[in-house]
């Protein structure tokens, strides 16, 4: 399956046309606005720092990601690079939207935004360092992540001719680009990379219970998981009650038939292991009950 946009630009939710506006406009403008006219850069008002931080800037643990570096100029390479940060923002956004709703995705948006820059400010203050972080990687590694926990099998244009599925991409280019910065001792884009991807791990697998597609780590989550059931008392709803979502369409499925159908294809997409503790205790009791009828 090929990644093929689910709605145009004017369909798109008020809060992602908002945010492509946003980083449009600071990308392009940072580049110019300083040598136009004269004045202060956005970058040290938007960039992250810690003498932003001192002075009371605290909207930089949001803003940093929203810019590209401050020695970046406008040119071809910056306008790709814009263009498909852009790209996965719009259509991976809309997913996320489509699939867990508004609210949802500003809990992981903002949160993950302002965990990767406490933890990047963390790191600056640390080191003494007066350096000025700003990444739009860290938007890209966060909503990339997420994704990946509701649909990893399908598959992205990787520099718009290499078909590669979320999974792997998640785990071979970001992977990859964590690895190098921590090996070149780069430890605040290292930070900056890697608390996105972290985040964005913990929340699907504590908000919305979905392990991640890598097998290797499916014992751990689990464990994860049951500490979470044990330290806070969990009231599962009745069948009739359970909201379980369609991926395509963000449409509840509330009827037993619907509900076996959705998990069994989900099974056959993604593996036993895709499924959430919600959803298999459900099956469960959708199985018992027909077994009991049968007899």
């Amino acid at each position: 399956m090929s990644f093929r946009p689910q709605n145009s630009f004017a369909a798109a939710p008020n809060i992602v046309k908002w945010i492509l506006i946003a980083m449009g406009s600071l990308t392009v403008l940072s580049t110019q606005i300083t040598s136009f006219f004269g004045i202060i850069s956005p970058h040290e008002l938007f960039g992250l720092s810690s003498f932003g931080l001192k002075h009371g800037m605290f909207w930089q643990l949001i803003t940093f990601s929203f810019l590209n570096a401050p020695s970046e100029r406008l040119g071809f390479g910056l306008l790709l690079s814009l263009f498909f940060n852009l790209y996965i923002l719009f259509f991976v956004s809309s997913s996320l939207i489509s699939t867990h709703g508004l609210k949802n995705f500003c809990k992981l948006f903002f949160g993950g935004l302002v965990a990767s820059g406490a933890t990047v400010a963390l790191t600056l203050f640390l080191t003494g360092s007066p350096f000025v972080y700003c990444s739009p990687s860290t938007m890209t590694f966060l909503l990339l992540t997420a994704w990946m926990f509701i649909d990893p099998e399908r598959q992205i244009l990787v520099f718009m001719i290499i078909p590669l599925k979320i999974k792997w991409l998640t785990l071979i280019f970001f992977g990859g680009q964590i690895f190098i910065e921590f090996a070149n001792g780069h430890l605040i884009h290292f930070a900056g990379l890697l608390t996105p991807c972290v985040f964005a791990w913990m929340f699907a697998l504590f908000s919305w219970e979905t392990v991640s597609p890598f097998t290797v780590l499916n014992r751990f989550e689990r464990k994860l998981l049951g500490l979470k059931r044990r330290t806070k008392s969990f009231s599962y709803a009745p069948t009739t009650a359970s909201k379980i979502f369609d991926f395509e369409t963000g449409e509840a499925i509330l009827d037993d038939d619907s509900f076996m159908d959705f998990c069994l294809s989900k099974i056959s997409r993604s593996g036993k292991s895709s499924l959430t503790i919600k959803e298999r205790l459900r099956m469960r009791r959708i199985s018992k009950r027909r077994m009991k009828v049968n007899r």
